[in-house]
């Protein structure tokens, strides 16, 4: 099995992920190809934009981007003892189907 690698996506991913992203709603919800061109445009777009506070990060083997993940991080109320906090939520762990069931969402 080629070996993977997680890490954080490049700017020139971000197109990569906003297919996972279609793909993702495609599998769950079905969707029409229609609209695939400009929401990956879109998404690319938004995910570079908004790189400060969610940050992705991709599964690449023999470089293809196979996985995503995104880790949303948001201010926390201040206290005492430490005034700068932050909080983080993981969302949009996606690996593509023919790549699952090998332990590579938990990486």
């Amino acid at each position: 099995m080629p070996k993977c690698e997680v890490r954080p996506a490049a700017p020139a991913e971000f197109e990569a992920v906003a297919g996972l992203r279609w793909r993702w709603v495609a599998e769950r919800d079905g969707l029409p190809e229609a609209g695939r061109e400009a929401f990956v445009r879109a998404f690319a777009a938004w995910a570079g934009a908004n790189a400060a506070t969610h940050r992705c990060l991709v599964l690449v083997r023999e470089d293809r981007v196979i996985g995503m993940a995104f880790l949303a991080i948001t201010s926390r109320v201040p206290a005492p003892a430490v005034f700068s906090r932050a909080a983080g939520d993981v969302q949009c762990v996606y690996v593509v189907p023919e790549a699952r069931d090998e332990g590579l969402g938990g990486r």
